[in-house]
């Protein structure tokens, strides 16, 4: 096995070459480093915390007697929470439960929605139905 001396440094076969590769890597970059800074990202901006869980306790109480029963009690529960995590300082649970009260508020209207279209889709096809019957007579 071959071994030099170089720069004061004991280099033997092998690891010769790593350490030959690695300080040209680090010249390299060094070099590239300094005469062009790496481009800096935008860091994205922090979610703002929810003020208070009243807005989101009223809808999803409107949301709970008007549309969707099912989807407007888990809505409830998580606009309930907002208050008290942000009293406790807990910004990110409170952000969470924000969160999740604006997704349950989003499917209990939704799905609200959904059951007016098919019953009025329903009742419409039903009274087409009717009055053909009625104006055959």
């Amino acid at each position: 096995m071959r071994c030099e001396r170089r720069g004061g440094k004991h280099v033997c076969g092998f690891a010769y070459v790593i350490s030959s590769l690695h300080e040209a890597q680090h010249l390299f970059m060094g070099n590239m480093s300094e005469t062009a800074p790496p481009p800096s990202q935008p860091q994205p901006a922090a979610p703002k915390p929810p003020e208070s869980g009243g807005v989101y306790l009223a809808l999803s109480i409107l949301v709970t007697l008007l549309c969707c029963l099912p989807f407007g009690i888990p809505a409830i529960v998580f606009a309930a929470q907002i208050d008290g995590k942000l009293r406790s300082g807990d910004i990110a649970g409170a952000t969470q439960s924000a969160r999740m009260a604006k997704i349950w508020i989003i499917v209990g209207a939704a799905s609200g929605f959904a059951f007016l279209l098919i019953y009025f889709a329903i009742f419409a096809a039903a009274g087409t139905t009717i009055l053909s019957e009625i104006l055959k007579r």
